[in-house]
């Protein structure tokens, strides 16, 4: 991935296991890492309304990442959570600068 993209995302389990999963993977360019993680019910339709408001910035409309920098995500995210919100569960963004970041 380019300067500038993030993954955003969810895991039920445990996020730093999920990273070593994600760096794990065949065709990975870099390292993941965590940027921020935030708790909230019901992760999997958090994420597909993220998903849904920031899809014009989304790179493949099958995957979960995004041309964005990883501070603009970190407050789009939270801005978006507030609307609807969410206080609790499991969310991450990830982003490739050398180092990937998951947020």
């Amino acid at each position: 991935m380019a300067k500038g993209h993030v993954k955003i995302g969810f895991t039920n389990g445990d996020t730093a296991k999920r990273i070593k999963e994600i760096n794990s993977g065949t065709g990975v360019i870099g390292e993941w890492k965590l940027v921020k993680s935030w708790h909230v019910s019901n992760a999997r339709n958090v994420e597909q309304f993220i998903h849904k408001k920031l899809k014009e910035i989304r790179t493949q409309n099958n995957r979960e990442f995004f041309q964005i920098d990883e501070n603009e995500a970190v407050l789009k995210i939270e801005e978006i959570m507030k609307s609807i919100g969410h206080k609790e569960g499991k969310y991450w963004v990830i982003t490739s600068e050398g180092v990937n970041n998951f947020v």
